[in-house]
């Protein structure tokens, strides 16, 4: 990174300082870091993420968001379990959740500002434990990724409004 600075003409003189964000993934580690003062008398701040489809030893950039921004939400749906052979007695949570999902992408591409960029992908979906079993419940956990801090606002309420009709 020292390196890249020098090569880019950005660091004149002073003090580089290298800071790994811990809990990147699952968020809270930059706002505890900012909360301990780690950045503090910094005059200027830059990020780099590892991309995996980037040629070793290459740096690349752009104007504006170079990734999606990073929310995230779980849920539980919840039914009433019972045996797979008789689910006229049950509230199947899987269906439903399945439903859900599919709804999700229809508030990606029919609802959001195609302008927005946003991202919405389940990525954990639990649905029972027995081949012939349906669950009481169906949780699910997905990041909500859009491009601009304003569609997070938008994502998370439109989601909200999914999940409760």
């Amino acid at each position: 990174m020292y390196h890249m600075l020098l090569c880019f003409h950005v660091l004149h003189k002073g003090t580089v300082f290298l800071v790994f964000q811990p809990a990147e993934e699952g968020g809270g580690g930059a706002k505890k870091m900012v909360e301990d003062g780690i950045l503090d008398n910094v005059d200027a701040i830059f990020g780099l993420h590892v991309f995996a489809d980037l040629p070793i030893g290459s740096v690349a950039s752009r104007p504006g968001p170079l990734v999606a921004g990073s929310g995230f939400f779980e849920a539980v749906i919840s039914g009433k379990g019972g045996h797979a052979a008789i689910p006229q007695h049950t509230m199947d949570p899987i269906v439903a959740a399945s439903s859900v999902i599919v709804s999700l992408q229809h508030l990606v591409s029919r609802e959001a500002d195609p302008l927005d960029s946003q991202v919405v992908t389940v990525g954990k979906f639990q649905g029972g434990g027995a081949f012939n079993v349906i669950p009481d419940s169906s949780p699910l956990e997905a990041p909500l990724e859009p491009s601009r801090q304003k569609a997070l606002y938008n994502s998370r309420n439109e989601l909200k409004r999914e999940l409760l009709s």
